[in-house]
């Protein structure tokens, strides 16, 4: 429930949490939403063009993480590659707090963030100023191989939560590429 940037508003504004942005107890940020767009940097190398979404997940955590500082979080598997691909955003007011990425075959909220194995490459400082808020982690050094999941977490330098994301089904994916 974090927007990136208000329609009117300076898009480098952070504007946190808004759990209710119409004041209303009983409509949440997402039934305020009007529209759900995807951007494709660098378009379509033709038009008309097809894109496609596939096993897209919206959920609920329970568990208290560090919405705050990392939202808009997203992660993909590209099996002929083996790579894991991990998008977010961060809080636009610190431009030099590094993020960490740590990853599991199980569960970090459950086995805790110490037991998780840092990620290769997984330091990942800020892109640049305010607006320049998206952050991107990738790899194919993480031993996906015969796993049936992988979960990834990240933790801003300066915090003591993390938020997580999994990536299910990895099996029945590294199957379908071949």
């Amino acid at each position: 429930m974090h927007p990136h940037h208000l329609r009117g508003a300076g898009g480098s504004t952070e504007h946190g949490d808004r759990c209710h942005p119409t004041n209303e107890p009983e409509h949440n940020y997402f039934d305020t939403l009007t529209r759900l767009y995807i951007e494709a940097i660098g378009g379509p190398s033709s038009y008309p063009a097809a894109f496609r979404l596939d096993e897209s997940q919206f959920y609920q955590e329970v568990r208290h993480e560090a919405d705050e500082q990392v939202y808009s979080i997203a992660a993909a598997y590209v099996p002929a590659e083996r790579r894991a691909i991990l998008t977010r955003s961060r809080n636009k007011n610190e431009n030099d707090v590094p993020h960490e990425v740590r990853y599991a075959f199980e569960s970090i909220q459950l086995i805790g963030w110490d037991k998780a194995s840092p990620a290769p490459g997984g330091m990942i400082a800020p892109p640049g100023f305010q607006l320049y808020n998206g952050m991107v982690y990738t790899t194919s050094d993480i031993p996906l191989e015969g796993k049936q999941a992988v979960y990834l977490a990240i933790r801003p330098a300066n915090a003591a939560r993390f938020r997580q994301v999994e990536l299910p089904d990895l099996r029945a994916l590294s199957d379908s590429a071949k």
